[in-house]
């Protein structure tokens, strides 16, 4: 039974990937303002399925690994400071999209990518905490795409901000 929740999980995980694909290809190509709404929708339903299926997951993970209870413990920090972190960061932005002036306050004053940072606390601290071995796996794959995003969004925001951006870089972490 656990096996098919967690293939149950893993597609509601892949399918918000997916969702989050087309909503980023959406923005690529400027939709109209009328489709707005849309965006929205696509934003809440990629979310959801992304962490109903990443939380839902490592629990009932049919791999096992045996974990030191401060190895747990530090995983459940890592994932609830990266959930603060990328909580906090949409927040601050209302919002997932960043629009006007560069942000380099709050949780962008040392970090550049505080919600993809927060994202990867979780990604590795929630498999931890359980000792889940395949979400682990899931969870470094996903790391590879994070790194693959940042480094593109990190492409934009240089031809965007220039060398106000390439300062902000030399001053700030990932």
């Amino acid at each position: 039974m656990e096996k098919h929740l967690f293939d149950l999980y893993l597609v509601l995980y892949l399918l918000g990937h997916i969702i989050r694909a087309t909503y980023e290809r959406s923005i690529k190509l400027n939709a109209e303002p009328e489709k707005k709404s849309w965006m929205i929708i696509t934003t809440a339903a990629g979310m959801f399925f992304l962490w109903t299926g990443f939380f839902g997951m490592a629990p009932v993970d049919p791999l096992k690994f045996n974990l030191s209870p401060l190895a747990r413990n530090v995983g459940i920090l890592m994932t609830l400071l990266g959930m603060l972190l990328f909580l906090g960061t949409v927040i601050q932005l209302r919002g997932f999209v960043v629009k006007g002036p560069l942000k380099t306050s709050w949780f962008f004053a040392k970090l550049r990518h505080p919600m993809y940072t927060g994202f990867l606390l979780w990604l590795i601290g929630w498999p931890v905490y359980h000792g889940a071995l395949l979400s682990f796996i899931v969870g470094l794959f996903t790391t590879g795409l994070v790194l693959t995003w940042r480094r593109a969004e990190e492409k934009e925001l240089i031809e965007e901000y220039g060398d106000t951006y390439k300062s902000y870089q030399s001053r700030t972490w990932f």
